[in-house]
């Protein structure tokens, strides 16, 4: 009884996902592209969301992490 159930309940979870697989692969990069626009080149002001203070220590944590993660693998 039990079984018969969650069967149905398992192939809607998994009818779901592969839904969200597919949108998420073709439908919001689609839209990103369309929604975003990149300023050209030489007009940017230097003020991006990496230029604010919160996000410059974590930026060079991040760094110096990456940096210490390479140098132990070669």
């Amino acid at each position: 009884m039990v079984g018969r159930v969650l069967s149905s309940f398992a192939l809607t979870a998994a009818f779901a996902v592969a839904v969200s697989l597919l949108v998420s692969f073709t439908l919001t990069p689609m839209l990103s592209s369309r929604f975003i626009k990149v300023p050209a080149a030489g007009t940017r002001n230097g003020h991006g969301s990496k230029d604010s203070p919160v996000f410059r220590p974590i930026d060079h944590g991040y760094t110096a992490m990456l940096r210490w993660a390479m140098a132990i693998g070669s």
